[in-house]
């Protein structure tokens, strides 16, 4: 039902399309970060009040975090930064998706169709963990607070980040689940686990008994 030449094919290719999707190319890792940025700044440019959130490139150059964002609050005039990854946040799940689908033994045609629908749910994955990220950082006892969180909420908040933010599932976990969701069919599904028929030779029939 499973053969093993076929699952370790499968593995095989995923590594290595893992593996060239985060090889060090030049200008990707530049490129990422900054539609990472645009594309956080106008969705959640107003998250919370009018121009609380800023996404602008890292102080530091080439370091660990390659964006910062400002985070503001209006109404007392506090003003905050924090560091992040776009790369760790954003690339890594996207990659685990692309090299699934690519690996995935399926028509040319269906893989760009699960590409399609799949980089739909994974970036919508991500936009979910920055704004899990962001509520917790404008939730907070001070002057930057924007959300004012029952102690029951803050702490769905604080187990959702560690969940989807902070484990290593959701940098792989998730992405397989939406790897499947956007993927496979049901008729898929009925294929893989069906009971195998017994091989019958060509020209022999079912005789009828004595």
């Amino acid at each position: 039902m499973f053969p093993l030449r076929r699952i370790a094919g499968f593995f095989i290719l995923v590594l290595i399309f893992y593996g060239l999707l985060m090889a060090p190319w030049p200008g990707v890792r530049k490129a990422y970060a900054a539609c990472f940025r645009a594309v956080g700044s106008m969705v959640f440019g107003s998250f919370g009040a009018p121009d609380s959130v800023r996404f602008r490139p890292a102080s530091q150059d080439g370091g660990e975090w390659d964006t910062e964002i400002v985070l503001s609050n209006p109404h007392t005039g506090a003003v905050g930064t924090v560091q992040h990854n776009s790369r760790r946040m954003g690339y890594v799940p996207t990659a685990v998706l692309i090299s699934l689908v690519l690996a995935t033994p399926l028509s040319w045609s269906r893989k760009g169709r699960a590409l399609l629908w799949g980089l739909l749910l994974v970036n919508a994955f991500v936009a979910l963990r920055l704004a899990l990220v962001l509520l917790r950082d404008l939730s907070r006892d001070d002057p930057l607070c924007l959300f004012d969180l029952g102690p029951f909420t803050l702490k769905v908040l604080a187990w959702a980040v560690r969940a989807l933010v902070m484990s290593h599932g959701s940098y792989f976990g998730f992405p397989v689940l939406i790897w499947i969701l956007a993927t496979f069919r049901r008729s898929d599904w009925r294929g893989l686990f069906a009971t195998p028929q017994p091989h019958v030779p060509v020209g022999q029939k079912d005789q009828p008994g004595p």
